[in-house]
């Protein structure tokens, strides 16, 4: 193959080619080149990629860079020394043949991130100087997603505001038009629906996808339905889901009832329930104690049939 003549040529439709510039190929030039066209690597991971030069004579240095910025990134000597501007994202080295003609440089990205996910130049400086690319993928699973439902539930009241139905969790990457959604079952029921809600929240590399809703108000008739939080993809197919919850829905006693009165809690001995204004309000009991009303209808340290 010495001394082959080789050119680029780009044809059309209409006949129209474009042609490069011819270059004969000299098999004792030195060459450079990634050991691999692509690669991917997965968020929270630690990958390597390597660059090769075929022949080090007259080599000074090889540096790594972002190819569409032109930053440099590390920089390795003849000797094998390397150096990173960020040393906890990457790290470099560089190691000779045994006949000290091939020279890899090799990087290692520390606890991949989103960051990552770009096209990588190697350059190495001497006489002439030498560049090649690759490019770098990220990608991510998802989470499992975290489901927190308000701490008190009362039929057709809204719950307070600081009091939240909150889902969260990472879509993955690429997201692939990925959605968050809540979603209940209702009792007697065999499959889950989307919630009342009707809320999709998507997400991005960088960001969790998350769900608050305040003040939130349920119908009596979803006591005992069965609540959760999932990732879904463009299907509305489950790919993960949160732990399962059950809804348990305070009956609002105080509708019917003077305000100032204290009741017990239908779920938990150690919670009470009081009616201000004809508003449910859900306490608890100070620790070691029960809402075992004494004379003064506080809550009794006598927790035996609690």
């Amino acid at each position: 193959m010495e001394g082959r003549r080789y050119q680029c040529v780009t044809s059309f439709t209409n006949g129209t080619k474009l042609s490069s510039n011819v270059e004969i190929l000299n098999v004792t030039d030195p060459i450079l080149y990634f050991t691999e066209e692509s690669k991917t690597g997965t968020v929270g991971i630690t990958e390597s990629i390597q660059c090769i030069l075929t022949e080090t004579a007259n080599l000074s240095y090889v540096v790594v860079s972002r190819f569409s910025t032109e930053e440099i990134l590390c920089e390795v000597n003849a000797t094998g020394e390397g150096a990173c501007r960020n040393e906890a994202e990457f790290s470099v080295d560089g190691t000779l043949s045994e006949n000290s003609t091939v020279f890899t440089t090799t990087l290692t990205i520390h606890n991949i991130s989103c960051i990552n996910e770009v096209m990588y130049s190697c350059k190495a400086i001497g006489i002439n100087t030498l560049k090649t690319s690759m490019d770098f993928k990220v990608i991510a699973v998802p989470t499992i997603p975290k489901l927190r439902l308000p701490t008190t539930i009362v039929a057709e009241q809204m719950s307070e505001w600081e009091d939240l139905l909150k889902c969260d969790a990472f879509l993955g990457y690429p997201a692939n038009n990925r959605k968050l959604k809540i979603e209940n079952k209702t009792k007697g029921s065999d499959s889950f629906e989307d919630y009342i809600t009707k809320i999709y929240e998507h997400g991005d590399c960088d960001r969790a996808s998350s769900i608050e809703i305040r003040q939130h108000k349920c119908p009596v008739t979803m006591n005992d339905s069965t609540i959760r939080c999932v990732v879904a993809d463009e299907k509305n197919n489950v790919i993960i889901s949160s732990a399962e919850k059950e809804l348990r829905i305070l009956k609002n006693v105080c509708l019917f009832n003077k305000p100032g009165e204290f009741y017990h809690h239908p779920y938990n001995c150690r919670r009470f329930i009081r009616c201000v204004d004809y508003r449910l309000y859900d306490l608890e009991c100070a620790p070691g104690s029960c809402s075992l009303w004494d004379s003064n209808q506080t809550c009794n340290s006598n927790c035996s049939s609690c």
